[in-house]
């Protein structure tokens, strides 16, 4: 009871209260270091088959087949920029870790000025070991609506075509699509197979591209085991109105 005749009431609980929440927390902090020593070693895993996996695409000739056509597209500028999207996690798929592979091969034999990489299930281990190869991290996801101002390669294996449409649409209207190179899925396949759906509906700047007969493609060369990581690959590039 304190000087004025009131009792001063304590809670015990709140003690055991914290007790148990610091409890909580450390075991969550545990499970959170778990977590990230798992992806560490998983990643740890992936990389060092990178070796193998250039060996293989090397072997290919895929990385032969496809640098004439960059360079070209390429020319006399000093300065190409690289976009990738949708690599996918390169500790748990080994399509990715090819198609990694590819991009870190391109990255040495071209030469690009600036590389910029968006994959929205990369752990924490990934994005460091992804940056420390000269690769920046976009840390929102652009849905391919990013513009271009100078010689632009977007690497894309086995995106979802509306992401290939925004591409060409974000850089439709000011003409810099012929400043932009696609490393994705065939756009001629998906004409042939827009399978009852009209492509010019769902897609209509790949549509009118096709139409408009400013489409060129080189197919990638069909190679095991490599065959599900570039099926139905090409580089697409695009030229002027006539």
């Amino acid at each position: 009871m304190d000087q004025d005749g009131f009792t001063l009431v304590v809670h015990r609980q709140r003690s055991s209260n914290k007790r148990s929440h610091i409890k909580n927390q450390k075991k969550t902090n545990a499970n959170i270091a778990a977590h990230h020593s798992a992806d560490k070693e998983k990643l740890l895993n992936s990389t060092l088959e990178l070796p193998a996996n250039f060996q293989l695409l090397i072997d290919s000739q895929v990385p032969d087949h496809i640098k004439p056509s960059i360079e070209e597209f390429k020319g006399p500028s000093t300065e190409l920029d690289c976009v990738c999207y949708g690599l996918g996690s390169i500790s748990d798929s080994k399509l990715a870790q090819f198609q990694f592979a590819l991009l870190i091969i391109m990255i040495q034999e071209l030469k690009f000025n600036r590389v910029y990489l968006f994959e929205p299930m990369l752990t924490q281990a990934e994005s460091k070991f992804i940056s420390l190869q000269g690769i920046s991290i976009i840390s929102e996801n652009e849905n391919g609506e990013r513009k271009v101002h100078q010689k632009t390669l977007f690497y894309m294996p086995h995106c979802p075509i509306m992401l290939y449409n925004n591409v060409i649409k974000s850089n439709w209207d000011t003409g810099q699509y012929t400043k932009l190179a696609i490393i994705g899925n065939s756009f001629e396949t998906y004409d042939l197979n827009s399978m009852g759906t009209s492509l010019g509906d769902k897609c209509p700047f790949i549509q009118s591209a096709l139409t408009q007969g400013i489409v060129t493609e080189t197919l990638f060369v069909d190679f095991e085991p490599l065959s599900h990581a570039f099926n139905n690959t090409a580089l697409i590039q695009f030229k002027s109105f006539k």
